[in-house]
């Protein structure tokens, strides 16, 4: 807002900020409006210039050293031209910020998902200890999820947005899964079986339902793969990690806490399978698998039709 760039003040200025940045750690070489004839360098106003900073590469998966430098630039350079606002941007920068930005939302979100999600389970099952294991469940496949990502990273690069996919399919997967197991356990008390007997039906019978559901959720990710794309890439196999996660925690966690909690999860009393919503549903598309199956694929390939004009 202050002086034009040919102003003899901001030469002088910005040619001291050049010098400043030039001794941060990383930076090989800056180049400035006025060390290069390039018009690209300045608007055609005159009233904006570039300075362009390169650094030492970094490996992708090596965040800390992402964030050190670009902050350091960012503190190098704030306010280093009186009058003029500074900004600093491009790959690293972006890298850096959205780094940040993934990790104050997803401890966020954490922050407030589960706690509503305890309240709300404890109102679905009339007490706080059953209304835990889905949360201990999610707990225990978001915090597995990240730990084989991590390992991942040492083998391949994984791109941010792999962690908000742990975090989602986590809670929602784990909480699923949990919610499927302690109904049947809940039936078969109800029919009197012991808690030990009960807990073994329940992770044969549901078991195979949400085996069924995992297997479903990974072969639909590994579609992704198809494409190549880093972005993609990262996104199938956070998703695919997660989901193993989620299943391996259905089919053990689960169902111990179940069984050493027997007297706090109560008892239901179990529904005819042609009782309710979904009852009549599964049984009419039973009886039309076929027609069914067809029309589910032509609502699903027109849904697809847009991608084929797709540019990446």
């Amino acid at each position: 807002d202050g002086p034009a760039v040919t102003d003899p003040g901001v030469r002088a200025a910005v040619l001291a900020a050049k010098d400043r940045v030039s001794r941060v750690e990383g930076v090989t070489s800056v180049t400035t409006a006025y060390d290069a004839a390039d018009p690209r360098l300045r608007s055609t106003d005159g009233r904006a210039s570039l300075m362009l900073v390169d650094v030492k590469r970094i490996e992708s998966n090596d965040s800390a050293t992402v964030e050190r430098r670009v902050d350091a630039i960012r503190d190098v350079l704030k306010g280093s031209v009186p009058g003029a606002t500074v900004k600093v941007g491009g790959d690293l920068a972006m890298q850096r910020d959205a780094n940040k930005q993934v990790s104050t939302d997803l401890l966020m979100g954490e922050l407030i998902a589960l706690p509503l999600l305890l309240v709300a389970l404890t109102f679905v099952f009339r007490g706080v200890r059953v209304a835990l294991i889905p949360v201990l469940g999610a707990l225990v496949t978001v915090s597995g999820a990240l730990l084989l990502l991590l390992g991942s990273t040492y083998l391949f690069d994984v791109g941010g947005y792999a962690i908000d996919v742990v975090i989602l399919f986590g809670i929602a997967l784990a909480v699923d899964y949990s919610l499927l197991i302690v109904s049947r356990f809940r039936e078969e008390r109800g029919m009197g079986a012991a808690p030990a007997e009960a807990a073994a039906r329940s992770a044969a019978a549901a078991g195979r339902t949400v085996t069924f559901s995992a297997f479903t959720v990974i072969a639909s990710l590994a579609g992704l793969f198809v494409f190549g794309d880093p972005l993609f890439t990262s996104l199938a196999a956070g998703g695919i990690v997660t989901v193993l996660i989620a299943l391996l925690a259905g089919l053990t966690l689960v169902p111990a806490l179940l069984g050493h909690w027997a007297h706090k999860a109560g008892a239901s009393t179990r529904l005819a399978a042609d009782q309710g919503f979904f009852g009549r549903l599964a049984q009419r598309v039973q009886r039309r698998p076929v027609l069914v199956a067809l029309g589910a694929t032509a609502v699903l390939l027109a849904a697809a039709i847009p991608f084929l004009g797709a540019n990446l």
